[in-house]
C-alpha cells in the first residue's frame, strides 16, 4: 500500500463523534481521555478535545489543573488533525520554548508508536514536520519574529499564564482560512497568577471556556490514581491545591477585598438609572468611575481614564459626561483641592454636585462599605480593568494601610462609596 492509499484509509477512519475519537485515541496509543463529568460547572477533557477537533468554535479556552493532560491533548489534536485534514497547518506556542518542545516530544512518541513514520515527508525534527498530504506542524519560539511569520489554520497556545502578553497578542493574527479549513485558536493553561494573562482571557470571555479539575481525572474515570492524589496533597499547601488543582481563583497576598467576591460581581449587566460618579485626581492618571444607582443594586458601569491631560481639558470632558449620563453627584478626592474648585467652576451651570471626600477620614470606612456591598451581592462591576485593580489592591505587609501603587481606579471607587455610609444607607 502506498502513502496515498494509507492516507485514504486514515481519511475513511476519520471519527464522526466524540466516542469514535476516544476509541481512535485508545486504539492507537492506549490513552484513556477522561469522559465523565464530575463537577456540575465543568466539562470533560474529552468534550474539550472533541470540540476543537470538530471545529465547533473559533476560539477555545482550556482552563485545567496542573497535570490535567493539556499538553498531551494538544499533541493528540496536532497528530490527528494533520492526518485527517489535508493541507492543514498547525503552530504550537508554549509559555516557553521548553513547554512548546513538550508537545513535539509527545508527537514524536505518537508517530513512532503508530508505525506511520512513512507518512512524513522528509525528517521528523524537534521543531517541525510535514506530511505527504500537505499538512504540517511547527513549534514556535517566544519571539515577535517567530509568532508573526507563519499563517496556519490552527494555533495552539500552551500554558499562556507564563506567556508574555505582547507575544500572545501578536500570535493571534496567525490563523487564516485555507483549503476549506477553518481558522481556529486553542488557548490552554492552568490559572495560577492573580491578574495574569490567563485570568484576563477568561474574564473577557472571548471564546468557549472548558474547565476540568482533579475530580474529572481521578480513577476510575481518569488517569490520576487516588493514591497519587493523596500523596500530592501531602506535598502541597492548601492554597496550591485550591488554585492549581481545584480551579479556585488565585489571590494577591494581603488583599483588601475578597478576590472571589469581586469575580462574582463582574458581569455584563447594568441599568441606567440615577447616575453618580467617583473621581480620583492625578496628572499622570485621573480616573472617573461612573455608577448607576438603583434601589436594589449599585452598578459600576465603566471607568474613564485620562493620562497626562491638562486639568481644564479633563474638566470639560467630565462636563460632557455629566450631560450625556445626567450625573447628579460627583464624589471627588479632596486632594488636590484646586482640581475640585476648577471642576465645580466648569459645572456651575449644570445640575450636579461636586462633593469632596477626605480620604484621611473616609477611606477605611469606604473600604468596609465596598466589602459590605460585595458580601450582599449588591455591587455589579462591568469594567474589567477596575475589577482587576480592586483585586490587586492590597495592604502593606503587617499593616492595615493600603499600598499606594496603581490605585487611581480603586480610589475613584472609594470616593463614591464613602457617600453610601455618609447617607446612612448602611451600617459598617
Amino acid at each position: 500500500m502506498n502513502k496515498i492509499d494509507e492516507f485514504e484509509l486514515l481519511k475513511n477512519c476519520r471519527p464522526e463523534s466524540k466516542i469514535e475519537l476516544w476509541s481512535l485515541i485508545y486504539t492507537n496509543f492506549k490513552i484513556e481521555i477522561p469522559n465523565k463529568k464530575i463537577c456540575a460547572e465543568h466539562s470533560t477533557p474529552m468534550e474539550a478535545l472533541w470540540d476543537v477537533y470538530n471545529e465547533e468554535n473559533d476560539t477555545n479556552i482550556w482552563w485545567a489543573f496542573r497535570g490535567g493532560g493539556k499538553t498531551m491533548m494538544i499533541a493528540l489534536l496536532a497528530y490527528f488533525m494533520s492526518i485527517h485534514k489535508p493541507n492543514c497547518g498547525i503552530t504550537v506556542l508554549g509559555g516557553s520554548f521548553e513547554q512548546s518542545s513538550k508537545v513535539m516530544d509527545y508527537l514524536e512518541k505518537f508517530w513512532y508508536e503508530s508505525g506511520n513514520l512513512n507518512m512524513i515527508r522528509g525528517e521528523l525534527s524537534k521543531t517541525k514536520y510535514e506530511l505527504v498530504n500537505g499538512s504540517w506542524v511547527s513549534i514556535l519560539t517566544a519571539s515577535q519574529k517567530s509568532v508573526r511569520g507563519p499563517h496556519p489554520q490552527k494555533l495552539f497556545l500552551d500554558e499562556v499564564d507564563e506567556m508574555d502578553k505582547d507575544i500572545y497578542l501578536a500570535s493571534l493574527g496567525q490563523p487564516k482560512e485555507a483549503y476549506g479549513i477553518k481558522p481556529q485558536i486553542l488557548i490552554s493553561s492552568t490559572l495560577h497568577n492573580p491578574n495574569g494573562l490567563m485570568e484576563e482571557i477568561i474574564d473577557k470571555g472571548e471564546g468557549k471556556i472548558y474547565k476540568w479539575c482533579i475530580n474529572e481525572c481521578l480513577e476510575p474515570a481518569g488517569f490520576w490514581s487516588k493514591r497519587e492524589w493523596e500523596t500530592k496533597q501531602k506535598q502541597l499547601t492548601q492554597q496550591m491545591i485550591d488554585v492549581e488543582y481545584k480551579l479556585k481563583r488565585p489571590s494577591f497576598r494581603n488583599s483588601v477585598f475578597d478576590y472571589q467576591q469581586l469575580d462574582n460581581a463582574y458581569k455584563n449587566d447594568y441599568e441606567l438609572r440615577t447616575m453618580e460618579a467617583g473621581i480620583d485626581w492625578g496628572y499622570k492618571e485621573t480616573v472617573l468611575s461612573l455608577f448607576s444607582v438603583t434601589k436594589e443594586k449599585i452598578y459600576l458601569v465603566k471607568s474613564i481614564v485620562w493620562n497626562y491631560v491638562e486639568l481644564s481639558v479633563r474638566c470639560e470632558e467630565i462636563k460632557k459626561l455629566v450631560k450625556e449620563y445626567n450625573i447628579t453627584n460627583i464624589y471627588a478626592d479632596s486632594n488636590p483641592n484646586d482640581s475640585n474648585i476648577e471642576l465645580a467652576k466648569v459645572l456651575r451651570d449644570e445640575n450636579v454636585n461636586v462633593i469632596p471626600v477626605a480620604f484621611s477620614v473616609w477611606k477605611k470606612i469606604s473600604i468596609n462599605t465596598i466589602r459590605w456591598y460585595l458580601e450582599k451581592k449588591q455591587l455589579i462591576i462591568n469594567d474589567l480593568e477596575t475589577k482587576r485593580n480592586l483585586q490587586a489592591y492590597s495592604f502593606k505587609e503587617g499593616t492595615e494601610e493600603p499600598k499606594k501603587e496603581d490605585d487611581h481606579r480603586t480610589d475613584s471607587v472609594i470616593s463614591f462609596f464613602a457617600s453610601k455610609y455618609q447617607k446612612g444607607e448602611i451600617n459598617v
